[in-house]
């Protein structure tokens, strides 16, 4: 029996033994070309989500709830900045006297102006109410000592028709029969006011050492304030008031009407 055994290892295949090289770290490595297979595997796995997950977001995007919402901050940005928007437009183009808020409002239609002429008087307003129309020109004495070089009235003999406005500037009321307006003899300023009113802001500017009285609204040389007041009596803002008023007055370089009835 030992002899078979002997012959049995004698006559078994020898089976050689493989070497296998470990790498840097120690590990064993593994086959090139599945690793590669396992690589692009996982990029198409990746890929594919990719695709899925901007699917759904694009359907949720689209969907009514979103849509919804979307235009309601659509509306709610037009509100609150589209007159904000076209006010800066025209400011840079140099024509936004006109603007006002109501007029881009699209649910309001364009409120329709009338000419002075074909407003009704309405007689339970104040005594500031009626609109300035045709006006009188009447030329006054050509020296300037003192008197006035142009008064101009209102009546139905028109000789001149003049673009005033209905309302004093200063204290924003509009003009009625008896109120006496002045306004510049520079042909640059076209604005009237309540005598009272202008010899007020006058007032003020002499407090303040302003020799050169400005138009308030366009800001063009209206009047030059040059004598004093010689009432001792008035104190405080009264007399300083009333040396204004005598100052209109007195000086070449305003004008004056009384409003008369029409």
């Amino acid at each position: 029996m030992i002899d078979t055994l002997k012959n049995e290892s004698t006559t078994a295949p020898t089976v050689a033994p493989q070497y296998v090289e470990l790498s840097s770290q120690g590990r064993i490595p593994t086959n090139t070309a599945s690793g590669t297979a396992i690589t692009f595997i996982l990029l198409l796995v990746c890929l594919f989500l990719a695709v899925m997950w901007a699917f759904y977001a694009a359907r949720s995007y689209n969907s009514p709830r979103v849509a919804e919402v979307g235009n309601k901050q659509q509306k709610k940005m037009s509100v609150e900045d589209y007159h904000k928007v076209i006010v800066q437009r025209f400011h840079q183009l140099g024509n936004s006297s006109f603007l006002t808020k109501e007029s881009f409002r699209p649910d309001e239609p364009p409120p329709q102006q009338q000419p002075p002429e074909l407003l009704e008087r309405d007689d339970s307003d104040s005594s500031h109410e009626e609109t300035l129309s045709n006006i009188d020109l009447e030329e006054g004495p050509a020296d300037y000592d003192g008197q006035i070089v142009v008064s101009r009235r209102f009546n139905d003999n028109t000789t001149e028709e003049v673009a005033a406005p209905n309302c004093c500037a200063i204290c924003l009321e509009s003009y009625s029969c008896g109120d006496e307006v002045v306004w510049s003899a520079n042909e640059k300023c076209h604005h009237v006011y309540h005598k009272d009113c202008i010899s007020a802001y006058f007032s003020h500017a002499k407090k303040r050492g302003k020799k050169k009285c400005l138009c308030p609204t366009c800001r063009q040389e209206y009047l030059v304030l040059e004598e004093e007041s010689n009432d001792k009596s008035k104190s405080g803002d009264e007399s300083e008031i009333a040396a204004a008023s005598s100052i209109v007055e007195s000086t070449f370089r305003t004008r004056q009407q009384r409003v008369e009835g029409l």
